[in-house]
């Protein structure tokens, strides 16, 4: 069976309130909304109109998608981040902060763990489009793999918890960084 791949066109991004994930691939020229689950309490929208490439198998790669998977990692990054520099602070501390960023620990491992499940930006079953399958899968799924740190876990033991998860989404997207940057993607 050949699989008809799909090249995301003209794509725009705006961000509004959590929703589950949606997608519907509609033929040739027609406008289809795709929302992506993202963390954080965002959900980012990306309309855009799909074309299908009978030419190559492989599906082009797209800048829009490229800058919303960069987006979306840079994010995982920074609430991981922000966790690890928090239990480093308050590694001592019963304070009421500790338990918002305990909270945001177990949104953010979650996140990792239900985006992992798919691989994919949406969070539905469906081939990977080539970004999805060399960058974001393996960024989600290297870093709920390596998400070992317990939810109850003290603060002290946050900064040393995380480092794994943050390098591995670090990495891809270091990788994907380097690709956008250097006009590597369409």
């Amino acid at each position: 069976m050949h699989a008809t791949p799909l090249t995301f066109i003209g794509a725009s991004v705006s961000w509004g309130k959590l929703r589950s994930a949606v997608t519907t691939w509609q033929p040739l020229g027609v406008v289809s909304t795709i929302s992506v689950r993202a963390p954080f309490l965002n959900t980012i929208r990306l309309s855009s109109s799909i074309h299908h490439t009978e030419e190559t198998d492989v599906a082009a790669i797209d800048l829009d998608e490229a800058n919303l998977i960069l987006d979306i990692l840079h994010r995982f990054q920074e609430e991981l981040g922000a966790i690890s520099d928090a239990g480093d602070r308050l590694k001592q501390s019963r304070s009421p902060e500790v338990d918002e960023y305990r909270r945001r620990l177990v949104n953010v491992k979650g996140e990792l763990k239900n985006a992992a499940k798919s691989g994919t930006l949406d969070g539905v079953k469906r081939p990977q489009t080539e970004l999805e399958r060399c960058f974001y899968g393996p960024a989600v799924q290297h870093a709920a793999a390596h998400f070992r740190l317990r939810t109850d876990a003290p603060p002290s033991m946050w900064l040393s918890g995380l480092y794994d998860p943050a390098g591995d989404v670090s990495y891809y997207t270091h990788g994907l960084r380097k690709l956008v940057d250097e006009g590597q993607i369409i």
